[in-house]
């Protein structure tokens, strides 16, 4: 099941000139949830798939296509070295 709804990303100025992302880029995301690290591979992370339907030099808006997002990953605020941004296969 899809879910298509808009999620708003936070970053730093400095994350985002490191990939100027084009509206319309299929991108996916992978974050750690904020202030914890994950135990093992795959625990307490979000996934984010989806295509950039916003973005400037503060934040970007994706409609999200598949995730795995759990309620404790509404807000994510990404942070420089903790989110690895490519496009999607």
């Amino acid at each position: 099941m899809q879910n298509l709804e808009n999620i708003k990303i936070v970053t730093t100025t400095e994350t985002l000139e490191n990939f100027l992302l084009p509206v319309g880029e299929k991108v996916k995301i992978i974050a750690n949830r904020q202030n914890k690290k994950p135990k093992s591979a795959g625990e307490e992370v979000c996934t984010i798939t989806g295509r950039i339907i916003a973005c400037d030099k503060r934040h970007f808006t994706i409609r999200m296509e598949n995730t795995n997002l759990r309620e404790s990953f509404l807000k994510i605020d990404v942070i420089l070295g903790q989110v690895k941004v490519k496009t999607a296969s």
